[in-house]
């Protein structure tokens, strides 16, 4: 069965509190340009054994070209080929978009939006020094783990305990310039990042982080002039990922189609 690319937290969240359980390393790193063009790293690794115990269920067959190709839709211009590797006895994912204007991107899929019962995954908004983030993957866990009254039993909370040993999930974001404030966020230099494990999650008290309660992210910056140099280099990377990914959907296309 074909899925679709994950849409920001919802895969996530499904995997983590209602489906698979186990070690689970998430990391998504946004750069930022002064013109609001930028890319996203992404890279998902997953315990070999709790995929193993997952039988016929793959998180990875969501990620494709032919997945990633819908993604244009909402803002992006161009992707890697997603990388998919085993290490250190986990099996991980990993791939790089790109994007123009991150003020059109949703961190999401067109055709499933947000997951069941959660919101339109992630939306930004940049305006001179200040990026707005809507949605992110840790407010969206914040408000499924407000709304679930099971997730801050004690009992199942201990339960839980054992199978997210290792559990860690990391937002990151590097601004064209010195970060001011990112409440809820760690600072360094041009670099805000958030970064919740499995101890958190399950501590007592309930897991939170207040600035981030209604679903936004304010990360304010001095924005700084970038050097010409700078500037040439970016727009060389960002084009020949345009041209990279051209050629990656032509060899999709080529590609046969399974029969039924």
């Amino acid at each position: 069965m074909r899925h679709h690319i994950p849409s920001s937290a919802a895969p996530l969240l499904a995997l983590l509190l209602f489906g698979l359980a186990g070690c689970v390393k998430f990391k998504q790193q946004i750069t930022l340009q002064p013109d609001g063009s930028g890319k996203m790293h992404l890279s998902i690794a997953i315990d070999e054994a709790m995929l193993t115990a997952a039988g016929d269920q793959d998180p990875f067959e969501d990620f494709s070209i032919e997945a990633l190709i819908q993604q244009e839709a909402t803002g992006w211009a161009a992707f890697t080929e997603p990388r998919i590797h085993q290490a250190d006895g986990f099996r991980i994912v990993a791939f790089t978009g790109y994007f123009r204007d991150i003020n059109r991107v949703r961190f999401g899929s067109p055709r499933h939006p947000g997951g069941a019962g959660l919101g339109p995954g992630t939306t930004f908004r940049l305006n001179e020094g200040r990026l707005t983030v809507t949605g992110g993957i840790v407010a969206q866990l914040i408000s499924e783990m407000g709304q679930d009254p099971s997730l801050n039993d004690p009992a199942t909370r201990a339960m839980m305990t054992p199978l997210l040993q290792g559990l860690e999930i990391q937002e990151s974001y590097e601004l064209p310039g010195p970060v001011q404030t990112a409440a809820g966020y760690t600072v360094q230099g041009r670099a805000a990042t958030l970064t919740v494990d499995s101890a958190q999650l399950l501590g007592t008290p309930r897991f939170t982080v207040a600035e981030l309660e209604d679903g936004t992210a304010q990360i304010l910056f001095t924005p700084v002039p970038t050097s010409a140099e700078s500037q040439n280099a970016w727009q060389t990377e960002l084009a020949a990922a345009e041209t990279a990914w051209t050629s990656l959907k032509k060899q999709a296309a080529a590609q046969p189609v399974p029969a039924p």
